[in-house]
C-alpha cells in the first residue's frame, strides 16, 4: 500500500535542460575574441543561478506529475513496508486504476496461516466486489493526488543553489531552503516552510531522482492548537531508472513526530522500498492481477 507524507499532511524524458552552442559559434569565438575562461564561467553561473535551477525544478515536477497520471507502464514488483511495529512485505502489481498485492512475509519471516488467510480473502474480495475495488482505488487516488499536490509546491515553496554533479550519473545535486515568499495554504505546505534539504535532479531526462529534507524547526498548524511537527523530522525519497528507461519510486523513508490536538502524540514512521521490478501487461484487469498473485508459492505456518 502506498503512503505519502501527505499522510501527515504530505514515469517521461524531455530535451535536456542544458544549452549547447553550436561548434560554428564556438570556433568563431575563439578566432575573434581572445582565449578566456570568463566566458564559460559566465555560462556557468547562469545556468546555476537561482532563477535557472527553479525552472529546471518545474520541468521536471511538470515531469513527475505526468507519470504519476499517465504512467508509461505498469510493473509487478516486491514492497517492503518497515514500521515501528515491525515490516511486512508484498507483492504489488500495478493496475491502470491502482495496485492489487499479497502479503509474503512477515518480519522477514513466513506469514502466518491467519495472515494468509486474510491477505487471500481480500484478494477474493476484489475480483469479485466492485465496491472493493471501488473503495481500495479511490483511497490510492487520493494518495496520489496528495503527492501530486506536494510536488506542485516544490517550485515555489524553496530556494535553489546547485552543489555539485555526480562525475557517475550526471545528476545535479541542488540545496533548498524555503522561500520566505511562499505561502502555504494546506497542512502539506506548511511542513515545507519549516524544511532545508537537497535534491538530484537528472538533466538527461527532467526528472526527480531523490530528495532528503529535514525539518530544522518547529512546524504548527492551526496557530499550534491543531498540530505541531517537531525539529529534526525527516523526509527521503528515491527513485529508480528501470532498464526500459522508465523512472519508478524505489523508496519513501518519512519519520516525524509531534502532537496532535494539543494531547495526541503525533509519531510517522515509515519506510517502503520496492524493488524486483517486472514489466506486466499494460491492460490487465483486477482479476488477471488476483490470478497471477494467487499463484505465487507461500509458506504459511502455524
Amino acid at each position: 500500500m502506498k503512503r505519502d507524507l501527505a499522510s501527515v499532511t504530505p514515469r517521461e524524458a524531455g530535451p535536456t535542460a542544458f544549452h549547447i552552442l553550436p561548434v560554428s559559434v564556438l570556433v568563431l569565438s575563439c578566432l575573434w575574441f581572445p582565449v578566456s575562461a570568463a566566458a564559460p564561467a559566465q555560462a556557468a553561473q547562469e545556468s546555476h543561478s537561482p532563477q535557472h535551477l527553479r525552472q529546471l525544478v518545474e520541468k521536471a515536477v511538470k515531469n513527475e506529475v505526468n507519470a504519476l497520471k499517465h504512467p508509461t507502464h505498469y510493473y509487478r514488483y516486491e514492497q517492503r513496508e518497515e514500521s515501528s511495529q515491525g515490516s511486512k512485505t508484498s507483492v504489488e502489481i500495478e493496475l491502470r486504476k491502482g495496485t492489487v498485492e499479497r502479503l509474503i512475509k512477515v518480519n522477514g519471516k513466513s506469514p502466518t496461516e491467519k495472515q494468509c488467510r486474510k491477505s487471500r480473502n481480500k484478494l477474493q474480495r476484489l475480483a469479485s466486489s466492485p465496491d472493493a475495488r471501488k473503495s481500495l482505488f479511490k483511497n490510492q487516488q487520493d494518495e496520489l493526488n496528495r503527492r501530486e499536490k506536494l510536488l506542485s509546491y516544490l517550485p515555489k515553496a524553496f530556494r535553489y543553489h546547485y552543489e555539485t554533479t555526480d562525475k557517475n550519473t550526471g545528476w545535479l545535486k541542488l540545496g533548498f531552503q524555503p522561500d520566505p515568499d511562499f505561502n502555504p495554504d494546506s497542512r502539506a505546505a506548511g511542513v515545507l516552510v519549516g524544511m532545508k534539504g537537497t535534491l538530484w535532479l537528472d538533466p538527461s531526462n527532467e526528472r526527480l531522482m531523490r530528495i532528503e529534507g529535514r525539518l530544522f524547526k518547529n512546524v504548527t498548524f492551526g496557530w499550534g492548537f491543531l498540530a505541531k511537527l517537531n525539529a529534526g523530522g525527516h523526509y527521503r525519497l528515491e527513485q529508480t531508472k528501470l532498464p526500459d528507461g522508465v523512472v519508478h519510486l524505489s523508496m519513501l523513508d518519512v519519520h516525524f513526530h509531534g502532537t496532535e490536538l494539543i494531547f495526541k502524540t503525533l509519531n510517522v514512521d515509515l519506510k517502503d522500498s520496492n524493488s524486483g521490478f517486472e514489466k506486466v501487461g499494460d491492460n490487465l484487469s483486477v482479476k488477471q492481477a488476483v490470478s497471477m498473485l494467487e499463484k505465487i508459492p507461500v509458506h504459511c505456518t502455524q
